[in-house]
C-alpha cells in the first residue's frame, strides 16, 4: 500500500484513538446511563414483565418523535417488515423491489411470504435506490394492466418498493413516491437505522405507506431488540393492531381470535428502556453529527466521508467513509482491526449470496462499486468533556 495512503491513514486512526481515549474502540455500542437501568428495575420490580404501561409510554414518545399516529411496536424491525407484507397480502404470484446494497432482512422477509424478491440498484450519492435508473428499467421490463404491473418476463405481478435509508441517510422520497404512484406500488421505507432523520423537515418512514424503526442493540437508540411499524392509512393499521398480537380479539375472561396472526409484540421491559433511552434522542444526533464534522477534516482524495444527502437532516448513526477501491478497503479494514479499531464492510449486495442468486434483478454496477469501497468506522465516540 502506498505510503501516502497508510498516512492518511495513521491521521485518522490517531484522531479515533484520541477522541475514544480508550481501546479497544466500538463502531456502535448501546449507550447505557443509570437512567436506563433504573427505568428497567422499576418495571422488574412491579413484575411488569411482559405487560405494563411503559409500551404505551414508548409509543406516546415515538409519536412526537416521527410525527405519525399510528404507530405499534414489534420485537424487531425484521418482523415489522414482515408484518407491513403481510398487510398487502404479499404471496407467491408478486414480486417486491429491494435494493441488494442492504440488510439481508428486507430479502428474507419477501421469502417469508412465499414471494420474490426482485434487487435493484442504488444511488452512488446517497447509498438508497437509483430511482432515475429503477425508473427506466421499470418502463423497460413491466406493463401495467388495470393498475396493476406485471413482470413481462416472470410474468408476476410487481407489488412494492421497499427502500432503505441507508446508515441513516434519507432517500430522495419525492422520487420514491413518484414511481410508486406510477406503476400502483406500495412503498415499505425501511427506516430502522434512520430515528431523528428527517427529507425536507419530515421524518422518513412518513412518506409510505408503512416505515419501520429498529431498536436493536447497536442502533442510536436501544431497546435491546425491538422494532416500531409506522402504518399510513387507519384501515391498515387496525388489521396489524390484530396481525402482530395473534389476531387476537379483547375479551375479558376468553381467548378470541379473529385472523391468522403471530405475536409480534415489544414485551414491556423493552419499552422502559426504549422510554429512558428516548429523553437522550436528541443529544445522541448532535453528538453524531459533531462526530461527522470532525472526522470530515480528514477528507481528502484518499478518504471521503459520506454526507447527508440534498434536503435531508440525518441523524449519521453510522460514519461512512468512501474509498477509491477494494483493496484500499481491504487493508484499511485490516489497519483498522490491527489497532483495536472496530471498523466493518458494508452489506455485501444480497444477490451474491448462493440462496438469492437466481431472482431477477436489474444492472447492479452501482452496488458492487459501493461494496467494494464504502466502509463504517466508529460512530458511537461520546465527545462530551472531550473536546
Amino acid at each position: 500500500m502506498a505510503d501516502v495512503f497508510k498516512k492518511n491513514a495513521d491521521i485518522l486512526i490517531n484522531s479515533i484513538i484520541k477522541l475514544n481515549k480508550r481501546k479497544p474502540v466500538h463502531l456502535s455500542i448501546p449507550d447505557i446511563y443509570n437512567k436506563d437501568i433504573i427505568s428497567i428495575s422499576n418495571e422488574l420490580k412491579k413484575n411488569n414483565v411482559a405487560i405494563g404501561k411503559q409500551t404505551d409510554k414508548f409509543k406516546s414518545g415515538l409519536k412526537n418523535v416521527i410525527g405519525s399516529k399510528n404507530i405499534l411496536l414489534t420485537s424487531n424491525g425484521t418482523v415489522a417488515l414482515f408484518a407491513a407484507l403481510i398487510s398487502e397480502e404479499i404471496n407467491e404470484n408478486d414480486e417486491v423491489l429491494v435494493p441488494t446494497l442492504n440488510y439481508i432482512a428486507s430479502a428474507n422477509a419477501v421469502l417469508s411470504c412465499k414471494s420474490t424478491p426482485h434487487f435493484i440498484d442504488s444511488s452512488l450519492q446517497d447509498l438508497s435506490v437509483d430511482f432515475e435508473k429503477l425508473e427506466k428499467y421499470l418502463k423497460k421490463i413491466t406493463v401495467v394492466k388495470k393498475n396493476i404491473t406485471i413482470n413481462k418476463f416472470s410474468k408476476k405481478r410487481i407489488r412494492a418498493l421497499m427502500i432503505t435509508h441507508v446508515f441513516g441517510h434519507s432517500g430522495n422520497m419525492h422520487k420514491a413516491m413518484k414511481i410508486c404512484k406510477k406503476y400502483n406500488l406500495a412503498l415499505i421505507e425501511d427506516a430502522s437505522e434512520a430515528l431523528g432523520t428527517k427529507y425536507k423537515n419530515k421524518h422518513v418512514g412518513t412518506f409510505g405507506d408503512y416505515g419501520v424503526i429498529s431498536f436493536n442493540g447497536n442502533k442510536i437508540i436501544t431497546t435491546g431488540g425491538g422494532g416500531a411499524l409506522i402504518v399510513k392509512k387507519n384501515t391498515k393499521f387496525q388489521k396489524l393492531k390484530k396481525i402482530i398480537n395473534n389476531g387476537k380479539i379483547y375479551d375479558r375472561f376468553d381467548f378470541l381470535h379473529s385472523e391468522v396472526g403471530l405475536n409480534f409484540n415489544l414485551p414491556n421491559l423493552n419499552a422502559s428502556l426504549g422510554c429512558s433511552q428516548l429523553q437522550r434522542l436528541k443529544n445522541k444526533i448532535n453528538n453524531r453529527r459533531l462526530l461527522y464534522k470532525i472526522y470530515s477534516k480528514h477528507n481528502n482524495a484518499k478518504f471521503e466521508l459520506i454526507n447527508e444527502p440534498i434536503n435531508s437532516k440525518s441523524n449519521f448513526w453510522l460514519q461512512a467513509l468512501r474509498l477509491n477501491n477494494k483493496k484500499e478497503k481491504k487493508f484499511l479494514l485490516n489497519y483498522f482491526h490491527k489497532n483495536k479499531i472496530e471498523a466493518r464492510s458494508i452489506w455485501k449486495p444480497n444477490h451474491l449470496f448462493s440462496y438469492l442468486k437466481k431472482y431477477p434483478k436489474m444492472n447492479l454496477d452501482n452496488s458492487i462499486k459501493l461494496y467494494n469501497s464504502v466502509i463504517n468506522i466508529p460512530s458511537s465516540i461520546k465527545l462530551k468533556d472531550k473536546l
